[in-house]
């Protein structure tokens, strides 16, 4: 697989390239995933409201973000700072295997969430149960997300768990679209999770376990990590230094949710308060840009750096006028490609 220098010169090599269209070309992977309102237990139906398997002492103050609830945490959560982004490829066929992973998992998610350490056996012969790198650091406001791609229903044309008939209406693998160079090693998955906080360590202690507990049944396909801050009511900014999110959908209300996030009443039962995920991984070449001048990078986006106003304009969110963009501004470039799009909840991690 080619390193990013690598995949860099190789774009470079493209007769008449411009830098805005080498930043175009950037997509290289994606999947799809559809999020059940209660994580693991809705589809196979097997986790009820579980026990925790965690030593109360070592429970941090702080409650957290609470995993059981209507909605899975980490959807219309605050955002938090870090994230790990997880795909795994189950490696059994085994019903009865699958749903003694979704019993750990879901254990274990309660328990990350609640500031908790898994407790050690007896035998100190044994590794330990806990890595402990997140002791005494609390919740760090954690939240796990789990969702299942179009390869856990029907793979190589099998009805894999018996559970094809309960697949999401819209559940499919993410096409390849205009521009895309994609991986497939860093595409699709049987299984997502995503966990955020606001403490990387608590974050990274969480997906290590996840994946730690998974020996044997589930091996990781991909795994990225992620970060984003901005000051408390501004668009946050990319890589690129540029605000990123302006034109975002506003649905934070009860109807926008209903509208934009929550899956629709036609969908199976267990999808219900659930969603999609839609994930595309972008290659940003930062060499490149960081050589381009101002000037370069604002008609790239065809907004001024510093305030994120559009050209034209003096605020951010004033209404982008088509006419004073060049012609291959990032706005321009996607809506000739997007106009038959209106809204999509995505998750997109820039790298």
């Amino acid at each position: 697989m080619k390193n990013k220098t690598d995949s860099q010169k190789d774009l470079s090599k493209k007769d008449g390239m411009t830098r805005r269209e080498m930043l175009k070309m950037s997509a290289v992977a994606g999947t799809g995933i559809a999020i059940g309102a209660t994580g693991l237990g809705g589809i196979l139906s097997v986790v009820d409201q579980v026990d925790k398997v965690f030593d109360k002492e070592t429970a941090q103050a702080d409650e957290g973000v609470p995993f059981y609830g209507k909605t899975q945490a980490g959807i219309i959560t605050e955002q938090q700072t870090y994230c790990y982004l997880a795909s795994f490829d189950l490696e059994t066929e085994s019903k009865a295997d699958v749903i003694a992973l979704f019993k750990k998992w879901t254990k274990f998610a309660d328990l990350t969430a609640s500031g908790g350490a898994l407790s050690d056996a007896d035998n100190d012969m044994l590794p330990p149960s806990d890595t402990g790198e997140a002791d005494g650091l609390g919740t760090g406001n954690l939240t796990v997300t789990i969702g299942y791609g179009a390869s856990f229903f029907m793979k190589n044309g099998r009805d894999r768990f018996g559970v094809n008939a309960k697949r999401p209406k819209h559940l499919v693998t993410v096409p390849h679209m205009a521009h895309d160079s994609l991986d497939a090693a860093y595409s699709d998955g049987d299984l997502c999770m995503q966990v955020c906080a606001d403490d990387q360590q608590v974050a990274f202690h969480g997906v290590r376990n996840f994946i730690r507990l998974a020996t044997g049944v589930a091996t990781v396909r991909w795994l990225e990590e992620g970060f984003i801050r901005s000051p408390e009511g501004e668009t946050p900014r990319n890589l690129f230094g540029f605000k990123d999110g302006t034109a975002n959908v506003d649905h934070a209300s009860k109807q926008g949710f209903a509208d934009v996030v929550w899956a629709a009443a036609d969908e199976p039962a267990w999808m219900k308060n659930g969603s999609y995920l839609g994930y595309r991984k972008i290659q940003m070449l930062l060499e490149v840009w960081d050589r381009s001048s101002l000037m370069d990078q604002e008609d790239t986006f065809g907004r001024h750096k510093h305030s994120g106003a559009p050209y034209g304009k003096k605020k951010e969110h004033d209404k982008v006028n088509p006419a004073k963009l060049p012609t291959d501004a990032t706005y321009a470039w996607r809506r000739t490609r997007s106009n038959r799009c209106t809204a999509v909840l995505i998750l997109i991690l820039l790298v």
